[in-house]
């Protein structure tokens, strides 16, 4: 991709990155990278994120060695002091900014950003980029809060199509753009395997349990309660260990190890309850014979996007766009969510059928381009505006 400029008008784009943590802050840092090899851009950041009574999980930094960080990002914007929104807001547009790009996914950010909208006095073309519409396990007041804001936006770019149908219905007559949400590809090392292909990768060396892998941080929507129903009657049809990966939301490690014992099913399954560096990540999917998804709700996931990076199978729920990242019986099962005997079916049968390599490589090259088509789709948007 070619280095010059489409225009030298300031896009400025607010979202988190290094050295918070979570696929979001990632997937923001990726997007800067790429952006501004194609527009005159700069990024605007937090100082700090929410406090931890709005964020009950580890606030420490991301500990990756290898971690995913950008020069130049400007570090303006703080959650307890709202009015450097307002204030950036206002600078942006006595300076005649070309766009501002938001990243949206919690309603924690509704009142700040409706403060930098007020600073930009409609002077200043708005896109919001949804990685979700709504927070998960959302009230009624924050969805009143969350329509509030968006209504004052003039577009946005979601990732699925069931996002599209959800904004559409908060936002009437919205302008919408879908794309695919991006490959992250970042986490390769020089000489690394070009993919789960290559079975000597694998950690089990092909003996062993079959490895069913649960990643990310565990909060009560994503479902492990469920899959922790189901593994009685997996283990009891197929000799396999679940790994927990992630860090725990609050409290609720000691409530998944009295259900672990309760179930009897100590012996089949590991958790590590730690943030996974992202060097750490290629061997750990390697290592999986298929990724659990069994979220109770969901717009989309970025770990359903590393099953597919390193071609590993995925068991999804029918919630969200979550079915929209398989192919049935191909790369992927889709159980009824919050059916522990439909979820325990969907694995077995999964991992009876073992991974079907050609559909595995062919949606990973399917989607290995998506930046690009990403990008190309901002520039469509920020184009209209000329």
């Amino acid at each position: 991709m070619s280095a010059e400029r489409k225009d030298e008008q300031r896009v400025v784009f607010i979202g988190p990155t290094y050295p918070f943590k979570g696929g979001i802050a990632q997937y923001c840092t990726l997007f800067f990278r790429h952006l501004r090899q194609r527009r005159n851009v700069e990024m605007h950041t937090f100082r700090k994120l929410y406090p931890a009574w709005l964020f009950p999980g580890n606030s420490t930094p991301d500990p990756s060695t290898q971690a995913l960080r950008e020069d130049g990002v400007v570090r303006s914007l703080a959650f307890l002091d709202p009015f450097t929104f307002f204030r950036l807001g206002t600078r942006l547009r006595r300076r005649g900014a070309r766009c501002v790009i938001a990243a949206w996914w919690t309603f924690a950010w509704a009142p700040h950003l409706r403060l930098l909208l007020a600073g930009l006095r409609g002077a200043v073309p708005t896109v919001f980029w949804c990685h979700n519409v709504f927070d998960h396990g959302r009230s009624r007041l924050k969805r009143a809060a969350v329509r509030g804001l968006l209504r004052r936006v003039d577009r946005f770019v979601v990732h699925s199509q069931a996002e599209c149908r959800h904004l559409a219905g908060v936002v009437q007559g919205a302008d919408i753009r879908v794309g695919f949400l991006p490959l992250l590809r970042a986490f390769e090392t020089p000489g690394a395997a070009a993919g789960p292909a290559a079975e000597e990768a694998r950690a089990t060396g092909g003996t062993g349990p079959k490895r069913v892998l649960f990643f990310g941080f565990v909060r009560p929507y994503k479902g492990l309660d469920d899959l922790l129903a189901a593994w009685p009657r997996v283990v009891a049809g197929e000799r396999a260990q679940l790994h927990i990966a992630g860090e725990f939301w609050g409290r609720s490690k000691e409530a998944t190890l009295a259900r672990i014992r309760e179930l009897g099913i100590e012996s089949s399954v590991r958790i590590d309850d730690t943030y996974t560096p992202n060097e750490a990540i290629p061997a750990l999917f390697r290592s999986a014979d298929l990724v659990a998804l069994p979220y109770r709700e969901a717009t989309g996931s970025g770990v359903a996007n590393l099953a597919i990076e390193f071609e590993r199978p995925l068991v999804v729920t029918d919630v969200g766009s979550l079915p929209e990242t398989v192919v049935p019986g191909r790369t992927g099962w889709i159980a009824r969510a919050r059916d522990p005997e439909d979820l325990a079916a969907c694995v077995l049968q999964a991992l009876r059928a073992g991974p079907q390599r050609d559909a595995l490589r062919a949606l990973h090259r399917e989607r290995a381009g998506s930046w690009e088509t990403l990008l190309d789709l901002f520039d469509g948007v920020m184009d209209a505006w000329r």
